[in-house]
């Protein structure tokens, strides 16, 4: 059953809802989640299950009421987005505080508009190591403009300016039905509307000052910033080259490409001076991105893991691997994206430089997952524009070879991490692996190779691409 609980958010008292699991064992500490509503929620409203089924599942759970809503204290209906953002923080240390609850394995979980608001905190916050944010929007202005027609949406930014006028002038916000100012979709609406009806809790009018708060509110401006962390010494680092004590330092890399597409109906900014490449067309970055940069980056983490690795940075480092990244690049992807704008052979040196960074800290298990859509996006072009060409295609073809050993180890069982894959019927999978001749199972795979599978020079080439595979996995040469 739930405990009712109050704590403090910026002197404010909030109402939630604390559930634990019903196994837990006296002494025993476990992973807690703080659920995060939308717009105009309430914990008695859409998170009550939730809350019980992660419950069941054997995680600390609270489901609270932000300032102002439903038993919390505070001015009431006030969407104050980086309030609410103070107050998912004071969840977390209360959280912590909880004699059931491991306080280094904190989660949150928002939806809707909680899905921005704990974007926005993992985005700030070291304390939470696990983040799901479920239909939440990631710039505000945005998405108000993407559901309305253009006049809608002018209309809106004028009622939008007039109460900010009478806000300034009075304290006070015109209320408004929630509909009209956040606009679902019917179905939304339907489902909106039944989870509302009789619950004395719910909310129906909201304060136009929605609009700006909402117009305001960006998390894409900082989701970059959940991973990697910083770590401890990096405060430290700041303090000692800046003199500064930052509480919250904020790492990234030197690396920085913003390419725009230089086709405005009005003028527009000189973002040049700011370090943008304005360019006619952002395909040929677009696909020096998907080629050279992901493709060879889940390269490294599928021959990385084979190898035993469980780093980027250490693969980046193996002299065999990075060759193979290498090779693909130069023998077979920089003469299919000829001629180009970019420097691609510095675009590959700087790609391999920053994946060897071991600041970054990225793991093979995030950048190993989603093979059967990597393959057709990222590799199959290369090797179809190479044949077409009657050209070669040893080097683009150790990366599938990579993959289907590292996918043989998934069909073991050897993996030392969970494979994920949104692309993969597990079913045809195993069935590929479990072949009489797997190689050909692979190459006959219609997902992965479309109008290519069972050509006769693709077969061969990833025949000849797997042998060098496993005398790679021996440490022999390849």
């Amino acid at each position: 059953m739930p405990k009712c609980v109050t704590f403090y958010s910026e002197g404010v008292k909030l109402a939630g809802d604390l559930l634990l699991p019903t196994d837990i064992k006296p002494g025993e500490r476990r992973a807690g989640i703080v659920l995060c509503h939308g717009y105009t929620g309430v914990r008695s409203i859409y998170l009550p299950d939730n809350a019980r089924v992660l419950a069941e599942a054997g995680y600390v759970v609270l489901n609270f009421d932000y300032k102002g809503w439903g038993d919390s204290d505070g001015a009431k209906t006030r969407l104050a987005p980086y309030s609410r953002i103070a107050d998912v923080q004071a969840a977390l240390t209360f959280m912590g505080a909880q004699p059931e609850v491991d306080a280094a394995r904190l989660g949150i979980y928002g939806t809707s508009y909680g899905g921005a608001t704990v974007v926005f905190v993992a985005a700030i916050d070291p304390r939470v190591k696990c983040v799901v944010s479920v239909v939440g929007i990631g710039n505000g202005a945005r998405w108000m403009r993407s559901v309305r027609r253009p006049d809608e949406y002018h209309d809106l930014l004028n009622r939008a300016a007039a109460d900010r006028v009478k806000r300034a002038l009075t304290g006070n916000s015109e209320l408004a039905d929630r509909n009209d100012v956040l606009l679902p979709d019917r179905q939304s609406a339907e489902l909106g509307a039944a989870a509302r009806r009789d619950n004395p809790a719910a909310v129906t009018q909201v304060p136009l000052e929605f609009i700006d708060d909402t117009l305001g509110f960006n998390p894409e401006w900082v989701v970059d910033r959940i991973t990697p962390r910083p770590l401890p010494e990096v405060a430290q680092r700041v303090q000692a080259a800046t003199g500064v004590a930052d509480a919250a330092p904020v790492m990234g890399e030197r690396f920085i490409q913003w390419v725009i597409e230089d086709v405005f109906c009005n003028g527009r900014p000189a973002w040049e001076a700011v370090g943008v490449q304005m360019v006619p067309s952002v395909a040929p970055y677009e696909e020096a991105k998907i080629r050279i940069l992901n493709a060879s980056h889940s390269a490294i983490a599928w021959a990385g893991t084979l190898r035993g690795m469980s780093w980027i940075h250490q693969g980046t480092h193996d002299a065999a691997i990075r060759r193979i990244a290498h090779d693909y690049v130069t023998d077979d992807v920089i003469p299919c994206l000829q001629p180009s704008p970019i420097d691609l052979a510095a675009y590959r040196d700087s790609v391999l430089e920053r994946f060897g960074n071991p600041a970054i800290q990225d793991t093979n298990q995030r950048v190993a997952m989603d093979g059967f859509s990597k393959i057709p996006g990222f590799i199959a072009p290369t090797i179809r524009e190479r044949l077409a060409k009657h050209q070669p295609i040893t080097s683009v073809a150790m990366l599938p070879a990579l993959f289907l050993a590292y996918l043989q180890r998934w069909h073991h069982g050897a993996l030392p991490h969970a494979y994920h894959d949104q692309a993969m019927d597990e079913a045809a999978a195993h069935a590929i692996c479990a072949a009489a001749d797997p190689v050909a199972a692979f190459a006959s795979d219609a997902v992965l190779w479309g109008a290519l599978a069972g050509d006769a020079t693709l077969l061969a080439a990833l025949r000849h691409a797997s042998a060098r595979v496993g005398r790679f996995i021996e440490g022999q040469p390849s």
